[in-house]
C-alpha cells in the first residue's frame, strides 16, 4: 500500500461540481450510448449512479456519487471525494493499486457498443482503493473502501 491524500467533494448539484484538476470523466446512465466518456460532465442525466473522474497524468482521482434524493435538487445531487496520488488532500488514507483490461463486447461476456471509444486501445483500466478510518454507528472502527478508477485510453 503507499500513502496518498484524500479530499472530500461537498454535497453540490450535478451543474455545480467544480473540479478543474479532473479532465476526463466516466459515467453510465439509461440515455445514449450509457456508457460516457467526456471532458466536461455537461448536463445533469436523468439516472447516474456514481462518476468517476482523473487528470492526464493520473495522479489526481475523482470518485462521485450522484442521486436524485441527495440535496433534494431540481437535479442529481453529488458528493464525494478526490484521491491525490503524489501529495495533498485533507486526510491521509492507504491505497492499493490494481490493472486490469475492460471486457470488449466481441469476448461474449457483456453485451455494450463496440464502437465505444472504451473499447479501443489496450483497454486498461487501473483501480485505486482508498481506506478510510470511520467509527461506525456501533462505534466500532472499521476501515471503509472508496474505490477510484481511471482508463489508459486516451482517445477520446
Amino acid at each position: 500500500m503507499t500513502a496518498a491524500g484524500l479530499t472530500k467533494v461537498p454535497l453540490i448539484r450535478w451543474s455545480k461540481v467544480d473540479l478543474p484538476e479532473i479532465d476526463t470523466w466516466l459515467w453510465f446512465d439509461t440515455a445514449k450510448p450509457g456508457l460516457h466518456v467526456a471532458r466536461t460532465l455537461g448536463s445533469a442525466p436523468a439516472e447516474a449512479s456514481h462518476v468517476w473522474g482523473w487528470n492526464a497524468e493520473r495522479s489526481v482521482l475523482a470518485r462521485l456519487r450522484a442521486d436524485r434524493d441527495l440535496g433534494g435538487f431540481d437535479e442529481l445531487g453529488v458528493v464525494g471525494a478526490t484521491l491525490h496520488l503524489t501529495g495533498g488532500g485533507d486526510e491521509s488514507v492507504d491505497v492499493e493499486k490494481a490493472e486490469s483490461q475492460i471486457w470488449h463486447p466481441a469476448d461474449g461476456r457483456i453485451n455494450a457498443d463496440p464502437t465505444s471509444p472504451v473499447f479501443t486501445g489496450n483497454r486498461l483500466v487501473t483501480l485505486y482503493t482508498a481506506y478510510r478510518e470511520v467509527v461506525m454507528p456501533s462505534g466500532v472502527l472499521a476501515q471503509v473502501p472508496l474505490v477510484f478508477m481511471a482508463l489508459e485510453s486516451e482517445t477520446w
